[in-house]
């Protein structure tokens, strides 16, 4: 369906007008220094954000977030008409910290593999009751993460999804998950608590 969102880069400039189908380019060059909260609010249709060659947030002209962009992004709100999706989506954002999913949309399920693997940053992690599937490496290297409320309705988390989440201390297990991927914890060796419910 056509869709209809409005961009603000978080920096104080004029917000860009989405619309349309298919894909978006839009490019901005930020004048200062420094993380930024970056809003897409969809009013019409959806907007996805995400990995591949379709959805990706690119950085100084890569394919990768090798550039400047990803170090921008502190906080990612998924909103009722917003998806995050596509393998590497938010890959190395390093200046990440938080990331929300709204509670309202059904239409993210999962998290893709390799998501937001080495986001240095992130500290905090608030699910969607919708999400049941976490994607291999989803949250790997995600050193700054300490403490995950995993969703209730998960039913799968992959293969290395927290690995190396070397401050990673507590985690529950939610009674729907019938799958936990091979090294899902490996080398997150701050963990001294895990409950099953």
């Amino acid at each position: 369906s056509s869709m209809r969102a409005a961009l603000d880069w978080g920096d104080g400039s004029s917000t860009v007008s989405l619309s349309g189908s298919g894909y978006k380019t839009n490019t901005h060059t930020y004048s200062t220094t420094g993380h930024k909260i970056i809003i897409i609010n969809a009013t019409a249709g959806t907007v996805r954000i995400g990995g591949g060659t379709s959805y990706r947030l690119y950085g100084s002209g890569t394919d990768t977030l090798n550039g400047v962009l990803r170090t921008y992004i502190q906080w990612i709100i998924v909103g009722n008409r917003t998806q995050v999706s596509g393998t590497y989506g938010l890959y190395y954002a390093v200046g990440l910290q938080e990331v929300r999913f709204y509670t309202s949309y059904s239409s993210q399920t999962s998290v893709a593999n390799y998501f937001f693997n080495y986001c240095y940053s992130l500290k905090k992690i608030t699910f969607s009751s919708y999400i049941t599937s976490l994607g291999e490496n989803a949250f790997a290297s995600c050193y700054c993460l300490e403490e995950i409320e995993l969703p209730p309705n998960l039913t799968t988390i992959s293969a290395s999804c927290f690995a190396n989440c070397t401050m990673l201390q507590h985690i529950t297990i939610p009674s729907k998950v019938t799958t936990i991927g091979a090294s899902a914890f490996n080398n997150s060796y701050a963990i001294s608590k895990i409950r099953f419910e």
